[in-house]
């Protein structure tokens, strides 16, 4: 695996974290 894409799946699963707890938090 490329160390990009491990960066770039970290990066998109992080992002969908913080989606859900910004919607929690509201």
């Amino acid at each position: 695996m490329h160390f990009s894409t491990h960066i770039a799946t970290l990066h998109s699963t992080f992002s969908l974290l913080a989606a859900l707890l910004l919607r929690g938090a509201r």
